[in-house]
């Protein structure tokens, strides 16, 4: 991996430091104490910033967040949306794996599907952008894979009065898969393709039609129905998950985990642009 300049590293280091401080103030002393840099380097990355305006410097010779980063994060904040960069990496997955890779957030019991990248062969499958449907298990356990168990089991209580003790169970099994790989499978326990995708759709069969994975074995193949991979935010939450739909066929465990570690990173660099953090 190509790596930056040391230059640019230590420009890095010190905004970051102020962005971090946004109500204080800092001499030239105080940055070379925090970030352990040379005087004289130091020195000539302030007066650089201050040049730029990224930087202010005061009467008393302290440094202050500077005016155009006000630009720079209404320009981010405006433009650079997590859904916007977020489509290149869906489009690149879904013409890898010829399938659907959906954007799906969650907004209270429901999801929404705020952006989609369909293969050539996987048009007629790709769900509509906004479209919204009830969320729930087993597909839907992956918004509390990272919960714990108490929120888990609340979250299969309220959208799935009554079930059974081993249905539940196997939902728990799902989970601890799931965390431990980092990503969600789901299998088809019928033969229709379908079902796949059936549940977000809210088809009334879909539910029986898959089921979550609760172990993966080498030497084993599965009908695969959907991944699914989550993006954290700062507070280690779940922002949206990455979907990966539309398969059909069967797929051996080696398989599965390309597939899922492929979908696993995406999600890890859309948690890196949110500075978000894995639980």
């Amino acid at each position: 991996m190509t790596r930056s300049s040391p230059g640019v590293a230590r420009v890095v280091a010190i905004l970051n430091f102020m962005a971090e401080h946004p109500d204080e103030s800092f001499t030239l002393t105080d940055i070379v104490r925090a970030l352990k840099l040379s005087r004289a380097t130091c020195h000539a990355l302030l007066a650089g910033l201050v040049e730029a305006n990224y930087l202010y410097r005061t009467n008393d010779k302290s440094y202050v967040l500077g005016s155009a980063l006000i630009h720079l994060g209404q320009v981010a904040d405006k433009h650079l949306s997590p859904v916007r960069i977020s489509l290149p990496e869906m489009r690149v997955l879904a013409d890898e794996y010829d399938a659907v890779c959906t954007a799906v957030f969650r907004e209270g019991n429901e999801i929404i599907v705020r952006e989609r990248a369909a293969s050539r062969s996987n048009l007629g499958w790709s769900v509509p952008r906004g479209t919204r449907l009830p969320l729930k298990p087993p597909a839907g356990t992956n918004w509390v894979s990272w919960s714990p168990e108490a929120d888990a089991d609340a979250f299969i209580d309220e959208t799935m009065p009554g079930v059974s003790k081993e249905f539940r169970e196997e939902l728990h099994a799902g989970i601890r898969l799931t965390r431990e790989l980092g990503f969600q499978i789901i299998l088809r326990t019928s033969d229709d393709q379908r079902g796949s995708i059936g549940w977000l759709f809210n088809e009334p069969d879909a539910v029986a039609g898959i089921s979550v994975a609760t172990s993966l074995d080498e030497g084993q193949t599965y009908p695969l129905a959907s991944l699914a991979a989550p993006v954290f935010d700062a507070q280690k939450n779940v922002a949206f998950v990455l979907v990966l739909s539309g398969l059909g066929g069967t797929y051996t465990a080696a398989q599965i985990m390309q597939m899922g570690k492929r979908l696993s990173d995406a999600g890890h660099r859309l948690t890196d642009f949110l500075a978000g953090r894995q639980p």
